[in-house]
């Protein structure tokens, strides 16, 4: 393949605004029963546009189907015929990084095809004890998942023949990491105990990924909330760099039921605060993933307004939900579609995303475009937001408001106000960092997001010497209904 962007670097852990999608269902041409890598390519301007830098593709090796989400593998080393050629993935890349976007493969090694049939399944003929074969568990311990077999770990070809499908994707697709798919599923049975051999992938698996393309992103999901995950080898750690991380469940849990007397501000301080490690980056945190709106859930103003997804009330709290996720420390993730409130279920044969409503809701979708720069700095004024630290100001559990102060190296601070309650306040008082002019760098309650939002077009708050909050100076700003102003000096 003749490789076009040659000197892509990776996006750096803590500048990466990661876009998590699935092929067969993220486009289509028209009569098609699925999508493909190049409907995907041809919205890589779309996605450019919008400010992520990072695809995280659901799987794309061969598993049978290109309809269904994809985690039962079937060959670990093929891309998916379905989704086109060897060189229409390679495409896929190279057009990505033309446009400094990453693109990070979810690989799925804890478990094979639950189907008896699948290629690998028995493939010496030796399985009459109950087994799938030389290349699984014999091992009633750990033969078996709930999706499929086990791969025997502990067996040093079966771990190098894994290790080699790493090398394949990096060498001869150039991908810019790994989100490795039920980790605690490796390292252990539902993360309890030790599988053998699986810590052992795990590490290698890293350094390889490390050595082969500098820079890459290495992911987990395992959701155990265990700090080791992504800790170094050296401390005993598995040397992820980050992790899946539970922000979005305490997310749909506060901000999805309809009574705002029930939100709790304690969990939302103890999300924005979290880490690993003492690094916020060590987590992946977000609103939506194919899990939260798959598996039984429903899209974040889905769950708001079940009858009404576009309501005032899942318009305003999916805004906002967002808005907390990439104004807090951490590696932010979207869910393909969120950027224009697509609705509905990601149900087991996904429907493809209606692109219909990126036009009518472009101003939704232009909100997040503003919500993507801010975060990443692309304007200035907002690099408080790419650093580790975070102090909340302000808590007022009546109110239903917080105030969290970000920064980096010190004099790039930006403050965070959010209303979680359905009242509009004309004046509220939080207590700032320092004095002078705020620019208001972001207010969600803006018309500009759409014509039934309220905010005034106030461009600056001033922040008088008064204490207030444990802060030397405060200022006054107004909050609209479920909402989010961002500050900045």
């Amino acid at each position: 393949y003749p490789w076009l962007a040659r000197d892509f670097r990776p996006p750096a852990r803590r500048e990466a605004v990661l876009y998590e999608l699935h092929v067969g269902s993220f486009d289509r041409a028209p009569g098609a029963p699925h999508g493909t890598f190049a409907d995907v390519t041809a919205r890589l301007d779309a996605l450019a546009d919008l400010g992520v830098n990072a695809l995280a593709l659901m799987p794309v090796n061969e598993f049978g189907s290109g309809a269904r989400w994809g985690y039962n593998p079937q060959h670990w080393h093929a891309p998916n015929r379905a989704y086109g050629s060897p060189d229409d993935l390679r495409r896929l890349v190279d057009e990505a990084h033309a446009r400094g976007i990453g693109v990070i493969l979810d690989v799925v090694y804890n478990h094979y095809d639950g189907w008896r049939e699948a290629p690998l399944r028995c493939f010496d003929g030796d399985c009459d004890d109950g087994s799938a074969g030389l290349y699984f568990f014999r091992d009633a311990a750990y033969r078996s998942t709930p999706w499929g077999p086990r791969p025997d770990f502990a067996r040093a070809p079966v771990r190098d023949y894994l290790l080699d499908g790493v090398a394949l994707w990096l060498n001869d697709y150039r991908v810019d990491g790994f989100r490795w798919d039920s980790v605690s599923n490796v390292r252990g049975v539902d993360g309890m105990g030790t599988v053998p051999g699986g810590r052992e992938l795990l590490v290698r698996g890293n350094a390889l990924t490390r050595a082969l393309r500098p820079g890459a992103l290495c992911i987990a999901e395992d959701l155990k909330g265990w700090d080791a995950i992504t800790r170094p080898t050296r401390d005993g750690g598995f040397d992820f760099d980050t992790q899946w991380d539970g922000f979005v469940y305490v997310m749909g849990e506060v901000l999805g039921p309809a009574s705002d007397d029930t939100r709790d501000l304690a969990r939302v301080v103890e999300a924005l605060t979290g880490r690993y490690n003492n690094d916020p980056f060590q987590r992946v945190i977000g609103t939506e993933n194919h899990d939260t709106v798959g598996n039984g859930g429903a899209r974040f103003p889905q769950r708001v307004d079940p009858q009404d997804p576009g309501s005032f009330a899942a318009r305003k709290r999916s805004m906002l939900g967002a808005a907390l996720a990439l104004t807090a420390p951490g590696v932010p993730m979207l869910f393909m579609g969120q950027e224009h409130l697509e609705a509905g279920t990601f149900a087991p044969t996904p429907t493809p995303l209606d692109w219909s409503r990126a036009q009518g809701h472009a101003r939704v979708r232009a909100f997040y475009r503003a919500l993507i720069r801010l975060r990443r700095n692309l304007d200035g004024g907002s690099g408080g937001l790419l650093g580790a630290h975070v102090r909340v100001l302000h808590q007022h559990a009546a109110n239903k408001v917080v105030a969290y102060h970000r920064w980096d190296r010190g004099g790039d601070d930006v403050v965070v106000i959010a209303n979680l309650r359905n009242r509009r306040y004309a004046r509220y008082d939080v207590g700032l960092p320092a004095g002078g002019a705020w620019r208001v760098l972001l207010d969600s309650d803006d018309p500009r997001w759409s014509t039934d939002f309220q905010g005034p077009a106030v461009s600056s708050v001033q922040a008088a010497a008064r204490a207030y909050d444990g802060q030397p100076f405060a200022g006054s700003i107004a909050l609209g209904p479920w909402s989010v102003v961002v500050l900045g000096r």
